[in-house]
């Protein structure tokens, strides 16, 4: 448990994408909706139709601690929008955040996204507390390229105990050289700290795709794949950590065009 406690010791840092993201380590410019709920909210309007979302870890199998996302979304060709819930913790202290995203679409492939967040930070029999976060992203798309910026939690919330929640500002690139082979990079900047990861994705055939991803700093590996059997989505992602133990991340999703 000391490990978890030295993990959380800010609140907020802790991660995880409940997208595809958690097996490439960057996702800033994917082409994956569910992105738009943790990297960049721009990108939820890569989904048309209706779509639902779930994702369960145990972050580095520490006992009794948990790890669940989830989201829902709505979207036509030029717009979207979504709610999306997330909660990290165990007994006696749970970070919770409890959002909306809405994107647009302009002409010459310009997408704008905005995210609205409200944290809770529950220390059980010390209290509760909740602040306010907000986020903006782009993408835009060129061909095979597509780059996204964003930036999460820019107004820097803090909680009344004097707990500040830092920004997150994030530049990626996605590159198609082919239809089946997807290469991911982004460029994190995460309050004070930098960090770069890149990530692959091959798809083995239209309903199977591997991934890989590597990061630093810290140095960081991921890998995992995703199966699609319509209208649903099975994906797993399993993380390495140098000092931490291994992560290994499930997520559904269920999609309606």
């Amino acid at each position: 448990m000391t490990a978890f406690w030295l993990l959380v010791c800010l609140a907020f840092e802790f991660c995880l994408p409940r997208s595809s993201s958690s097996a490439l380590l960057a996702g800033a410019a994917c082409q994956d909706w569910r992105a738009g709920f943790d990297l960049n909210p721009a990108l939820v309007v890569e989904h048309a139709g209706t779509g639902f979302g779930a994702a369960y870890s145990r972050p580095y199998g520490l006992a009794g601690v948990d790890w669940f996302g989830g989201c829902v979304a709505y979207g036509r060709s030029r717009w979207a929008a979504g709610l999306g819930v997330s909660t990290l913790g165990c007994e006696g202290y749970r970070e919770s955040g409890f959002g909306a995203c809405g994107a647009c679409r302009l002409p010459g492939q310009l997408a704008l996204g905005a995210r609205v967040e409200w944290l809770v930070l529950d220390q059980g029999r010390y209290g509760a507390d909740g602040v306010a976060a907000f986020g903006m992203g782009a993408s835009w798309q060129t061909g095979r390229m597509r780059l996204g910026l964003s930036g999460e939690r820019i107004n820097r919330p803090r909680f009344d105990n004097g707990t500040l929640v830092d920004y997150r500002l994030s530049a990626g690139a996605a590159f198609n050289p082919t239809d089946d082979l997807l290469l991911l990079l982004d460029v994190t900047r995460d309050g004070p700290d930098n960090s770069l990861a890149g990530g692959v994705e091959f798809k083995l055939i239209p309903q199977m795709a591997l991934r890989g991803g590597v990061g630093y700093e810290p140095l960081a590996y991921a890998a995992g794949l995703g199966v699609t059997v319509r209208p649903v989505q099975f994906d797993y992602a399993y993380r390495f950590h140098p000092q931490l133990k291994d992560t290994h991340v499930f997520s559904i999703t269920a999609s309606w065009h």
